[in-house]
């Protein structure tokens, strides 16, 4: 019978692989690798308590958000307020069931299972035990808080008060205001409570093998859990803490990277040519694509939010797709760039990529909005579509994506072996 062997006051670099020991930090401090600079872990400051209770005034924000009026619109003589589920409904019951799924499960499903998750984990460890089911929980909330998008959801508010200004009356009620508080309160339990210090809290003690600092995790016959960090022995095929499967790099990461960048692009195109809107005002219908809404909004002066929607709409998406087609190719062909920069742009690529829903958000809520008959009605146009599925295929790309496989090759990450 094999012997479960893991290694508690280690930790590997997800960026680089570079092995550290755990340092015992002070609260608020966090720990950086000394390789390529990536956040290994962390201290909450606050201890538990802090987290609880900005969870829980973001879940009171959320059920406010939901139930009270979300934005009022007038034109023509005509008044509408919607809320955001009610904004779901509209754009499924005028045909928009995309942006109706997008709309729900970005901005309604995934923020509220990320704040029970987080309530039912940190109420558990403020009093000091572990939570029944506390691996999947954990799991689930890692995943799921990736697809919260309700901060983008701020931005794309300010462009629909810009874009809509000029053709009717908009007015921002108390449940936008409650959507704020969640946004607001929800992110800062996050950064005051990182996902691998719970992991860390809810950890049984392991061996205390002799360190082996700078060497990095794959050469001294170790594999780091992907998901919660935990060292293991080669060989082993699951993680001792989160049950996940064990591997020394993500399987297949190139050809799946490079297959879901190509995918994106080919979407890019449709999403760039075509119409991501189609407003009809009086009997007049005009067709906008995302260059002309970037071009009409700096003809009315809109600066600052025709930059906004120029850089989330059109530089971020192919900058991301470029980005990744090169980080592949160098991992590919084996080029000897230097593998921290490479880290840093891999980075960046990763934090930037859900910052092109803005657009996407932006012609749902003026496709919920706007719907009054004869008087002013606006529908999405294929490109929104597209545009969406870009967006969310090149998420899966940039975490399909290992970047420890940019230093396996290069003399960087061969003499940190050495070391």
């Amino acid at each position: 019978m094999n012997t479960l062997i893991f290694y508690r006051d280690w930790i590997a670099c997800p960026s680089c692989d570079r092995l550290h020991i755990r340092p015992r930090l002070l609260p608020g401090h966090v720990a950086l690798c000394k390789s390529c600079g990536t956040r290994l872990t962390g201290r909450c400051m606050y201890g538990t308590a802090l987290p609880l209770a900005l969870c829980l005034t973001a879940l009171v924000g959320w059920i406010i958000a939901m139930t009270l009026p979300f934005i009022a619109i007038g034109f023509g003589g005509q008044h509408q307020t919607i809320s955001l589920p009610s904004a779901v409904i509209i754009l499924t019951q005028h045909n928009m069931l995309p942006l109706a799924i997008f709309t729900g499960l970005l901005l309604i499903a995934a923020p509220l299972i990320s704040i029970l998750l987080l309530i039912y984990l940190l109420f558990f460890l403020y009093h000091k035990t572990k939570p029944p089911f506390y691996r999947f929980m954990l799991k689930a909330f890692s995943r799921i808080r990736f697809w919260d998008m309700t901060d983008v959801y701020l931005i794309s508010i300010i462009v629909v008060l810009v874009k809509a200004m000029h053709m009717a009356d908009i007015q921002l009620l108390h449940g936008f205001w409650a959507f704020c508080i969640q946004v607001f309160f929800i992110r800062f339990s996050f950064l005051v409570i990182p996902v691998r210090d719970m992991w860390q809290r809810l950890s049984r003690p392991g061996l205390n093998p002799a360190p082996l600092p700078g060497k990095r995790a794959i050469a001294t016959g170790l594999v780091p859990c992907h998901t919660c960090t935990r060292i293991h022995k080669t060989g082993q095929k699951r993680c001792t803490r989160c049950a996940s499967p064990l591997h020394n790099r993500i399987p297949q990461s190139i050809n799946r990277t490079f297959a879901l960048t190509i995918t994106a692009f080919i979407l890019y195109i449709p999403a760039n040519l075509y119409p991501i809107m189609i407003t009809e005002n009086l009997g007049t219908t005009i067709y906008s694509t995302i260059i002309g809404g970037v071009i009409l909004l700096w003809e009315t002066k809109a600066y600052a939010v025709a930059s906004i929607v120029f850089f989330a709409s059109v530089f971020i998406p192919l900058a991301k797709l470029l980005a990744l087609l090169y980080l592949t190719g160098s991992v590919y062909f084996r080029k000897k760039n230097y593998p921290n920069d490479l880290t840093k742009i891999y980075k960046i690529t990763e934090f930037i990529g859900k910052w092109s829903m803005v657009d996407v958000f932006v012609v749902a809520t003026l496709a919920a909005m706007i719907q009054m008959g004869s008087l002013a009605t606006i529908q999405p146009g294929i490109a929104a579509t597209a545009f969406a599925a870009m967006v969310v295929i090149t998420l899966f790309a940039a975490e399909t994506f290992d970047p420890r496989l940019l230093w396996d090759s290069t003399p960087q990450g061969k003499n940190n072996e050495q070391s």
